[in-house]
C-alpha cells in the first residue's frame, strides 16, 4: 500500500489526485486496517485474557458513559499548551481508561448491574 502511494505521489508530478481515488485509497485503507486490528486481537486474545473479560463485561456501560467523560476531557485539554495530536491521543487514552473505570465501578452497583 505504502509503494503504490508512493508511486501515485510521484507519478502526480504536482497534480491533484482524482476525487475516486481519494475515496478507493481510504476505503482500502481502512479496510486492511480493520483486518490487521482484527488479526492483532485473535492473536494477542488468549494472552490478555482477563483484561478481554472486563473489557468484554463492561463494553455496554462505556458505551454509555464515554461521552460526557471525553467531552469534559476535551474541553479541559483546550486551554493546554500542547500540540493537537497530543490532545486527541491524550483525550482518546484517558477518555477510554476513565470509562472502563466508571463502569467497573457503576457495575458494582446493585440496580445498575442489571441494567448494563
Amino acid at each position: 500500500m505504502a509503494v503504490l502511494a508512493t508511486a501515485a505521489f510521484f507519478a502526480l508530478d504536482g497534480r491533484e489526485v482524482p476525487a475516486w481515488v481519494d475515496a478507493v485509497t481510504l476505503v482500502l485503507f481502512s479496510t486492511i486496517t480493520a483486518f490487521a486490528l482484527l488479526a492483532l486481537a485473535v492473536r494477542f486474545a488468549r494472552e490478555l485474557e482477563t483484561v478481554g473479560q472486563s473489557l468484554s463485561a463492561n463494553a455496554y456501560g462505556i458505551y454509555l458513559v464515554h461521552w460526557p467523560i471525553v467531552l469534559w476531557l476535551q474541553l479541559l485539554l483546550l486551554w493546554t499548551p500542547l500540540a493537537p495530536v497530543a490532545k486527541g491521543a491524550l483525550a482518546m487514552t484517558l477518555g477510554f481508561t476513565l470509562s472502563w473505570a466508571a463502569s467497573s465501578l457503576l457495575r458494582r452497583l446493585p440496580g445498575v448491574a442489571r441494567a448494563v
